[in-house]
C-alpha cells in the first residue's frame, strides 16, 4: 500500500515539521485525503498509533481543502465514541482538541 510507505517518510520527518509540512502540502488533495484516512486508521494499530496521532495533528492543519481533511475528522469524530480501544478514543479526542476540530 502507498500509504504505508509515504507514511513511514513522513513518520521520519517528525523532528522537523516544518520540512513535514512542506512534504504534505505539495501533495494534492486527493493523495492527502488517502493518507489521512490511512493515519486515523493507524490509530487502532498498536504499533504506530502514537506516531499517527502526532502526524495527524500537524498536517491536519494544513491540508489543501476540506474535502482532503473532512473524511478523515468524521472519522475522528466516529473513533471518539465507537472504537473498541480507549487508547484510540483518547487519541482522537486529542487529534479533535489539538486541531481546534472539537
Amino acid at each position: 500500500m502507498a500509504e504505508r510507505e509515504f507514511v513511514r517518510a513522513l513518520i521520519g520527518h517528525l523532528g522537523s515539521p516544518d520540512d513535514l509540512v512542506r512534504v504534505w502540502r505539495a501533495l494534492e488533495a486527493d493523495a492527502q485525503r488517502r493518507v489521512l484516512c490511512f493515519l486515523v486508521a493507524s490509530l487502532e494499530d498498536p504499533d504506530v498509533f502514537v506516531e499517527a496521532e502526532s502526524l495527524l495533528v500537524v498536517l491536519l492543519p494544513h491540508c489543501v481543502s476540506d474535502a482532503a481533511r473532512e473524511p478523515a475528522v468524521s472519522a475522528l469524530r466516529a473513533a471518539r465514541e465507537t472504537s473498541k480501544f480507549s487508547e484510540t478514543r483518547r487519541s482522537a479526542v486529542h487529534v479533535l482538541l489539538q486541531t481546534g476540530l472539537l
